[in-house]
């Protein structure tokens, strides 16, 4: 039975990312379910969330890819018209 949620929202942290995920899948409460969200990284962050998600049943990966309409759109070439 899952006592504890966690969510880590993740984006552009690969320096930083497998260190929390380690300690978050070692502490003493196993009881736990891990939601990861990358939102859109552009490093190496998905890779590692799903890599950790194959080997811990208890991890649940969120990925979102960054397409190219939000892109232009967070870039403010939509609007502008450049690309």
């Amino acid at each position: 039975m899952i006592k504890v949620s966690i969510i880590v929202p993740i984006y552009n942290t690969d320096p930083f990312l497998t260190q929390c995920l380690e300690s978050l899948v070692n502490q003493t409460l196993q009881e736990i379910e891990l939601i990861l969200v990358d939102d859109g990284s552009t490093d190496r962050c998905g890779e590692i969330v799903e890599s950790f998600a194959k080997r811990d049943p208890r991890i649940r990966a969120i990925i979102y890819r960054v397409s190219r309409v939000r892109s232009d759109i967070l870039s403010g070439s939509a609007v502008s018209g450049r690309s």
